[in-house]
C-alpha cells in the first residue's frame, strides 16, 4: 500500500512538471504596453534569459522573493545587483530591437538603484564601505541610463528620463 503510495504521489509530481514545461514552451503570451503589443515571449536555449523570454517571470518572481527575505544591508546589495542585471537587459535588448522590454528593463534598473541609494541616505543602516558602492554605482547607472536614452525613441523615454534627473538628483544628496 505504501509503495503503490509512493508511485501515484511520484507519478502526479512528474505529470505536474510536465504539465508546466509544456505550458511554458508552448505559451505565446503577448506583453502590452499602452495598448501596443510590447512583444511575444519567447523559448531559447543557450542564451542569458531576458525579459523576452517564457520562463522570465519565475526568475523575476524568484528575484523578489529572495529580495523580501533579505537583511536590509543584503537587501541594498542585492538592490545593486539587481540594477546592473536590468542595466544588462536593457542593453541586450536594445540590441534585439526589443524597445519597449529595452524601456522597462532600463525603468526597473533605475528603481532598483534609487531604492539602494534611498535607504542608505535614508535609514543609517549602510556602512560606509557599502555608502561609496552605492554612490559609485549610481554613477555608473546615470552614465548608462543617458547612453539607452540616446539610442532609445524619445517617445518611450518620459518615465526613464525622470528617473535618470530623480538618481542624479540623488547622487547630490551624498556627502563628497
Amino acid at each position: 500500500m505504501l509503495h503503490l503510495r509512493f508511485i501515484l504521489s511520484i507519478s502526479a509530481l512528474l505529470f505536474g512538471i510536465l504539465v508546466v514545461f509544456i505550458s511554458l514552451v508552448s505559451t505565446n503570451q503577448v506583453i502590452s504596453f499602452e495598448g501596443e503589443q510590447a512583444s511575444n515571449l519567447k523559448f531559447y536555449v543557450g542564451e542569458k534569459i531576458l525579459p523576452d523570454h517564457v520562463i522570465y517571470p519565475l526568475v523575476a518572481g524568484a528575484d523578489r522573493l529572495i529580495l523580501i527575505a533579505a537583511p536590509t544591508q543584503e537587501k541594498i546589495k542585492l538592490q545593486l545587483a539587481y540594477s546592473q542585471i536590468r542595466m544588462d537587459y536593457a542593453q541586450a535588448l536594445l540590441l534585439k530591437n526589443e524597445l519597449v522590454l529595452a524601456t522597462n528593463a532600463l525603468t526597473k534598473s533605475q528603481k532598483y538603484i534609487s531604492l539602494a541609494a534611498l535607504q542608505v541616505l535614508d535609514t543609517g543602516f549602510a556602512n560606509e564601505e557599502l555608502r561609496q558602492e552605492v554612490f559609485e554605482q549610481l554613477k555608473v547607472n546615470i552614465a548608462q541610463a543617458q547612453a539607452l536614452l540616446e539610442q532609445l525613441p524619445a517617445d518611450r523615454c518620459c518615465l526613464a528620463q525622470q528617473l535618470n534627473i530623480n538618481n542624479q538628483a540623488l547622487l547630490e544628496r551624498f556627502p563628497d
